[in-house]
């Protein structure tokens, strides 16, 4: 009995500490100043291609939101998507920080992208409402089925030299 609770042990120690790896992709305060900044777009007018000033589409959405960060993506989502900065997590592991691809929403292939506030609420810079809105992602959103991959951006260093400095922070 004994060594086989050892070895559950053992087991669970390994897989939590796997998703360990990929659980901490940004310093955890920098995930919450994300949120915050991504917060303040929120009613902003949707624009396809955001020409307009003022106006944001899904991936310009994104693009300003870890700028804030000194983090600059790609311009579309299919080209976020590809991000080699970023891994795959499963869906179930859903959390704050996470962008969100969408398949086939105007054309074929990864077409949208939402960044996740918590487990379950995104928000994102919607078409069909024409703004930036949160929205809760279950299974009864019309998103859901759509759902192309779940991406976290990787650590990539463990030491506090390379933190995301925000653009509001004072340089040093």
């Amino acid at each position: 009995m004994f060594r086989r609770t050892k070895s559950i042990l053992a087991l669970a120690l390994l897989l939590s500490s796997a998703s360990v790896a990929i659980a901490e992709p940004l310093w955890p305060a920098d995930v919450d100043r994300l949120r915050e900044y991504a917060s303040l777009f929120e009613n902003s007018p949707y624009h396809f291609g955001a020409r307009r000033p003022a106006s944001e589409d899904c991936s310009s959405f994104i693009q300003k939101v870890f700028a804030s960060a000194g983090i600059e993506l790609p311009r579309s989502s299919s080209e976020q998507a590809k991000d080699p900065r970023f891994v795959d997590v499963p869906l179930e592991m859903l959390r704050a920080g996470d962008l969100v691809f969408f398949r086939n929403t105007w054309r074929r292939g990864v077409s949208h992208v939402a960044f996740m506030l918590d487990g379950e609420t995104m928000i994102h810079s919607s078409p069909s409402h024409g703004k930036v809105l949160r929205s809760t992602l279950t299974p009864r959103h019309p998103l859901w089925r759509k759902i192309h991959s779940v991406r976290r951006l990787a650590p990539s260093v463990y030491d506090d030299t390379l933190r995301p400095r925000f653009s509001w922070e004072e340089k040093s």
